[in-house]
């Protein structure tokens, strides 16, 4: 599983107002709502089950958790 993705650079559309705002990331690096933002060939490979459980391994909680 590619938890850290390829780090390919990806637009990701984030919610402002009543719009959405267009964000540069890299494939891998972590989303606002606490899980990585992947490019479509990473994404296919992801598995969140798996994921959260390194997460939580790692001592770390993702925001939906509170």
């Amino acid at each position: 599983m590619a938890i850290h993705g390829c780090g390919k650079p990806i637009i990701v559309y984030v919610a402002k107002g009543y719009d959405y705002k267009p964000i540069n990331y890299n494939c891998g690096n972590t989303g606002v709502n606490g899980y990585p933002e992947l490019c479509e060939d990473c994404e296919k490979e992801f598995n969140s089950h798996e994921y959260r459980q390194h997460v939580m391994e790692c001592g770390e909680r993702i925001e939906d958790d509170y």
